[in-house]
């Protein structure tokens, strides 16, 4: 993509490439609604090259080692028999084959969502020079106007990493009260009870949360699109993330005490089984964003104009 400048117009010449299914057409209606600034195309050993590189490669690389560890947590909780153990055995058993996996995931997921957030704040703010990329929570106006905007969508990007990043926060904050739990730290009864509200808190916010990172990955690039399905990596990853986060609302929605019961069914069905799906669509997202990455599309499913 070539981008030319006379007189404070601008023109587009531009075709697609086999390197990735990023159009010329984006970057046309992102100038159409007055963009601050434009963004080149990273050459490749440049400064700016290596920067996305990195970002990109260890935003996949923590959300695949995230979503490994939810897989084998959640294909625990579902897949293993109910064997007639002693309930002290069978908590020590949750506890190190379903609650550790998950915990330690949901770190993988806290910061691979804010390396992405990082990445985004720090776009159009000297990625060339590293002692420029000094955004660490929120991106930083330049006369007046946001410097990082490549796109008119690009505020998806900084709300999408931080909708997964608290998520993520959120429903760890559950998972660990629940090992206090299966631990035997908190005493039956009350606290225990109370324990099990704050953990359907945490499973309910976080695939809320979830949900709307992903919504707005969709829509930033028109994942809605079913034409786009044959033609764009983009779209397999956005839609994957989607499902698996509804599947986690949907466990976080029947894991609180008697919402499986009621709903005339159990937690392995309503609970366990959204778990283990919506992990292993995670698991895929992430792969394929590895792909992306290794065919230099390093905005992921969040930065679409890089």
């Amino acid at each position: 993509l070539h981008v030319t400048g006379a007189d404070g117009l601008l023109s587009i010449e531009g075709e697609r490439n086999d390197r990735g299914n990023h159009r010329a057409a984006d970057r046309e209606h992102s100038l159409e609604h007055h963009v601050v600034v434009l963004e080149p195309e990273a050459q490749r050993g440049t400064t700016r090259y290596w920067w996305r590189y990195t970002m990109a490669y260890w935003v996949a690389c923590t959300f695949i080692i995230g979503s490994s560890l939810f897989t084998f947590g959640a294909g625990f909780d579902y897949l293993m028999p109910k064997a007639p153990i002693p309930e002290d055995r069978l908590r020590i058993r949750k506890s190190a084959t379903v609650l550790w996996p998950y915990f330690v995931g949901g770190l993988f997921f806290i910061v691979g969502g804010y390396l992405g957030y990082y990445e985004a704040i720090n776009l159009g703010r000297g990625e060339d020079q590293r002692d420029q990329l000094r955004n660490f929570v929120w991106p930083s106006r330049v006369g007046g106007a946001w410097a990082l905007d490549i796109d008119d969508r690009i505020w998806h990007s900084h709300w999408g990493y931080m909708a997964y990043s608290v998520g993520a926060v959120w429903f760890q904050l559950g998972i660990g009260v629940q090992l206090l739990v299966e631990n035997g730290v908190v005493p039956s009864g009350d606290a225990a009870t109370a324990c099990a509200w704050v953990y359907f808190a945490s499973a309910f916010g976080g695939g809320v949360l979830f949900c709307v990172g992903a919504a707005l990955a969709v829509d930033h690039n028109e994942s809605w699109r079913l034409g786009r399905a044959a033609e764009e990596l983009v779209w397999w990853v956005a839609n994957l993330n989607f499902v698996g986060s509804l599947l986690f609302l949907v466990g976080g929605v029947f894991i609180a005490p008697g919402a499986a019961k009621a709903a005339g069914s159990d937690a392995r069905t309503l609970v366990q089984l959204p778990y283990f799906v919506g992990s292993f669509m995670f698991l895929a997202s992430s792969t394929l964003e590895l792909f992306m990455w290794r065919i230099e599309l390093h905005g992921l499913a969040f930065v679409r104009a890089i």
